[in-house]
């Protein structure tokens, strides 16, 4: 029996009555998604028949149109568990592009289009759930089911993949945005989307923030792990001086300045505006520092940047330049002499490790559960404890005043192999076994 969907049906709102009828036809709606999706082919596969787990990763975002932490660090560690011989693939949206399946990095992509363009529409994440479904009634040969971060929606398919003997791993990404009891606080659907989240067979938490909120949510500690996001040390290490003046020049970077840098999404939770506060106070002491910051959202739509920017304009900060999207994130970090970190929420902060690992003197602020599981060392790293303007650039003055390069090296040694990502696909590789040995 084969069904069809007409997506124009759904409640444009997707209030409580459009949730209800969503769960109500999922059964009939996975069936037709597995007609009429061409993404790949059926196998007679089945966990006895091979030790080795095949993983479906889903992430709603993905490289490269996001520049989140998130869908890159999915990215790093699917490659790093294809090289242990780990069959892993991704599942993301495509918006109101047409579904298509590609080899992204050496990776399998598939991306569906889910007939929305807003990025955080309510009916996008209903569509693309139904596409989750779809695919995973048509692949029975991907044992695990791998989420990275969900909004919600998605975790009404964690009791249907259990039944049907799926095993269901979430990572969760930032705390008070997809940690189990944020979840469980909203309202009308919370307890709903916290009974599902108790059908999962592991949760991953990628700090202790993330970890105790999944504890004071109510779910067992031996269904939630603690894994630290990876570094890939391949790209990011430390480069001789030499090195570093001339990415310098390629950069167009004033080989003479105190380069100061920071990446990440211009916005409020970034904490920009601490930092210009601070970098005004750091000139006093370093007048040569220059300040560069990498990330998307640097356009005129953005009150937040506006702000930002009429705040320099006001104080008259000189050589503050805001690059937006970079690619190449690893040569602005070894072309910098300090990576500067305001931000006032995380998740994790791979960022900081990467800023390390890169031999980069590094200053954050003090995010509870987060900073001081990265910044452990102070030979190469400093966390702003009162989380003021004042503070951060006495820690960045403090900093640069007293780290010697050969202790730096030794630090950024300890960092690569503290956060290798094979390192880290490692824990997950012995998550994968577990719960795929278990009844």
């Amino acid at each position: 029996m084969e069904f069809t969907i007409e997506y124009h049906s759904l409640p444009i709102g997707v209030g409580s009555g459009g949730v209800v009828y969503l769960v109500r036809t999922f059964a009939r709606q996975s069936l037709a998604e597995a007609n009429s999706m061409d993404i790949g082919p059926q196998t007679n596969w089945s966990p006895r028949d091979d030790i080795i787990p095949r993983v479906l990763m889903v992430s709603m975002l993905f490289a490269p149109e996001d520049f989140g932490g998130a869908p890159i660090q999915a990215l790093y560690l699917a490659k790093a568990l294809g090289r242990k011989g780990i069959h892993v693939e991704f599942l993301t949206d495509n918006g109101v592009r047409p579904s298509v399946q590609e080899i992204y990095e050496g990776v399998t992509v598939t991306r569906a289009k889910t007939f929305c363009a807003k990025p955080l529409s309510k009916l996008r994440e209903v569509v693309f759930t139904i596409r989750i479904l779809g695919f995973v009634v048509r692949r029975p040969d991907l044992q695990i089911l791998h989420f990275h971060s969900i909004r919600g929606m998605e975790s009404f398919l964690f009791p249907f993949f259990r039944v049907i003997g799926r095993k269901v791993l979430l990572k969760l990404t930032l705390a008070e945005s997809d940690d189990p009891l944020t979840f469980r606080k909203r309202r009308l659907l919370g307890w709903a989307y916290f009974f599902c989240l108790t059908k999962v067979h592991r949760i991953v938490a990628i700090s202790r923030r993330l970890k105790d909120l999944s504890r004071e949510a109510g779910l067992p500690d031996k269904i939630v792990r603690l894994i630290f996001n990876g570094v890939n040390v391949d790209i990011f290490s430390p480069v001789s001086g030499r090195d570093k003046t001339e990415i310098r020049r390629r950069l167009e970077i004033e080989v003479s300045d105190v380069l100061l840098l920071s990446i990440g999404k211009i916005e409020h939770r970034k904490g920009y505006d601490l930092l210009l506060r601070a970098y005004e106070r750091i000139l006093d002491s370093i007048p040569n520092a220059a300040l560069l910051i990498l990330g998307p959202g640097n356009n005129e739509s953005n009150e937040y940047y506006r702000n930002l920017q009429a705040f320099i304009s006001e104080r008259n900060l000189p050589r503050v330049r805001f690059l937006g999207k970079r690619t190449n994130v690893d040569d602005y970090l070894k072309a910098s002499d300090c990576f500067v970190f305001c931000s006032r929420l995380e998740g994790f902060g791979t960022v900081l490790i990467e800023a390390m690992a890169c031999g980069i003197p590094t200053v954050a602020m003090d995010i509870p559960g987060i900073s001081a599981d990265i910044i452990t060392d102070d030979r190469i790293g400093q966390i702003s404890a009162n989380c003021t303007a004042e503070d951060f650039s006495s820690a960045v003055i403090a900093l640069l005043g007293r780290v010697g390069r050969d202790e730096v090296l030794k630090a950024a040694a300890d960092i690569r192999l503290r956060f290798s990502i094979d390192r880290i696909a490692n824990q997950y590789i012995e998550i994968y076994q577990e719960i795929v040995s278990a009844p």
